[in-house]
């Protein structure tokens, strides 16, 4: 079912909603009172950024995941903090955590890669720090690491590597 333009509705016109919404790690059926502020696309999926009532933080809600929505009569909470129109200028996706600090991620690319990888770079901040001898290259992106970086790098298979941070370059290594 879609929700979009309900959801479009109660983001322009500021009322609080009630959501059904069975998340991915979970097969459980949550309910959840919500007050929408924004909707974007990523990867042909639609996500909701909503402040979420009982947590007091902005939670993010893939829209086909949504069961059911209906009107609540709970006061709307404007946004007052976040800027949408730059929320996302550190990540790949729409997981962020506002915990983690943007780093430097050092990643190695194949040479049968490369062309590709400089024509669509990986992120906007994507910069060219070495060409190696064999035609292979080293890029740097400046991110905050999430699970959609980790999807699009593993993405790549062995035509990339991730050399720095040492805990993304782990983590990918162990997802491998």
């Amino acid at each position: 079912m879609s929700f979009f333009t309900p959801l479009f509705q109660s983001i322009t016109s500021k009322k609080t909603i009630k959501i059904s919404y069975r998340g991915y790690k979970s097969d459980r059926l949550i309910e959840a009172v919500i007050h929408p502020y924004y909707l974007k696309e990523y990867n042909q999926r639609w996500f909701l950024f909503a402040l979420n009532d009982h947590y007091k933080t902005i939670s993010n809600f893939a829209l086909d995941r949504i069961e059911s929505i209906e009107r609540d009569t709970t006061k709307y909470i404007p946004n007052t903090s976040i800027d949408f129109a730059h929320y996302f200028d550190n990540i790949i996706g729409v997981s962020v955590n506002p915990n983690e600090d943007v780093q430097t991620v050092h990643i190695w690319i194949a040479k049968e890669q490369l062309p590709y990888t400089l024509s669509k770079p990986i992120h906007k901040s994507q910069q060219l720090t070495e060409e190696r001898g064999d035609g292979s290259a080293v890029i740097a992106i400046k991110v905050i690491p999430n699970f959609e970086l980790q999807q699009l790098l593993l993405s790549f298979g062995d035509r990339i590597e991730v050399l720095s941070p040492e805990p993304l370059r782990e983590e990918i290594y162990g997802r491998i």
